[in-house]
């Protein structure tokens, strides 16, 4: 059972320091870390968890086209019919994970934190939510998140957290004293 927890602004920017800050450190199990941007990919249907290690790999990744929209929706799209280019990972040294969420309205993903645990690489990713009150635009996104960790040939186990935002603003409580003792 996915535990689910209500993140305030504030600690979704402590959360994100943290993500740093656990890939920057070594030892007592913790892999180090390094998030990828821009890395480009399909458009998945549902949920990804993915570990790369070679370079047809990332090349047929970044290159699949998705199926995700329906054949009228996609009426007008024009899809560049030149493959894009994969960024220059060394496989040698490096193992790409990927986590993609599937479609949706609000929400972002990131790395929590990577740890090797009983002979098993074991991948924290986060599934963040619009809580209440909210303002999300209508429009429909995949996103999906990308890091680097030392190379690796074991087993890779994806756990994600559900959380959501607390997208209400702080407000101040005055609370009433009493001037009886004047």
């Amino acid at each position: 059972m996915q535990k689910k927890r209500r993140l305030g602004i504030w600690s979704l920017t402590m959360a994100s320091g943290f993500t740093a800050c656990v890939g920057a450190v070594a030892g007592n199990g913790v892999v180090d870390f390094q998030v990828v941007h821009d890395i480009g990919g399909p458009a998945f249907p549902g949920a990804a968890f993915l570990a790369i290690n070679n370079r047809a790999d990332l090349a047929s990744y970044v290159n699949t086209r998705s199926s995700v929209l329906p054949p009228h929706a996609a009426e007008g799209v024009s899809v560049s019919p030149s493959p894009r280019v994969p960024p220059d990972i060394d496989f040698s040294k490096y193992t790409l994970l990927v986590f993609s969420r599937g479609p949706s309205t609000g929400h972002s993903i990131f790395f929590g934190e990577i740890r090797e645990l009983d002979g098993e690489i074991r991948v924290r990713v986060f599934d963040m939510s619009p809580g209440p009150g909210c303002a999300v635009a209508q429009m429909i996104t995949f996103p999906s998140a990308a890091a680097l960790i030392p190379h690796t040939l074991k087993t890779i186990r994806f756990q994600t957290s559900q959380a959501s935002s607390d997208c209400n603003p702080p407000h101040d409580v005055v609370v009433p004293t009493s001037n009886d003792s004047l």
